[in-house]
């Protein structure tokens, strides 16, 4: 075999192998992080108030998870005690995951996480109370189940 027809298949690989990484690269399934991620932005200041307007409470939301029990533990302070407000479970690597559940006005409120696959969350806290609005996030990992 003369080096004219090494060249030829050399180059015939390499075009078959970039055509199967394009369409590779073409079925593969990748999400937003929001749907709405260009709205989203423009909340990005509102958002960041809200967090500071939680942090300067005198006594600070409360959120706590029992990995055991797989809930969540919210405790609002008495001076910003819950109007209207949600919890969403904000899952980056899959949007289609997220979920967000409604709060009531209980000082102290349980949230299951029984419908949560295992892996790493988000806990995003929305709540209004007396007009003002409040915000507060933190990670949370949700445990696979465990063989007896």
């Amino acid at each position: 075999m003369n080096w004219g027809w090494k060249i030829a298949i050399f180059y015939c690989g390499f075009v078959v192998l970039i055509l199967s990484l394009v369409v590779g690269s073409l079925r593969q399934d990748f999400h937003m992080v929001s749907d709405s991620y260009y709205a989203e932005e423009g909340l990005y200041s509102e958002r960041l108030a809200q967090k500071q307007a939680a942090q300067s409470l005198d006594t600070p939301m409360e959120m706590a998870f029992s990995p055991r029990d797989r809930q969540l533990q919210l405790t609002f302070p008495n001076s910003a005690l819950v109007d209207k407000g949600t919890v969403t479970f904000y899952r980056a690597s899959d949007a289609r995951l997220d979920q967000e559940i409604a709060l009531n006005t209980a000082k102290h409120q349980t949230v299951a996480t029984d419908q949560l696959i295992p892996g790493r969350w988000e806990v995003k806290v929305y709540w209004e109370s007396n007009g003002q609005a409040f915000f507060d996030e933190k990670g949370i990992y949700v445990p696979g189940t465990q063989a007896p």
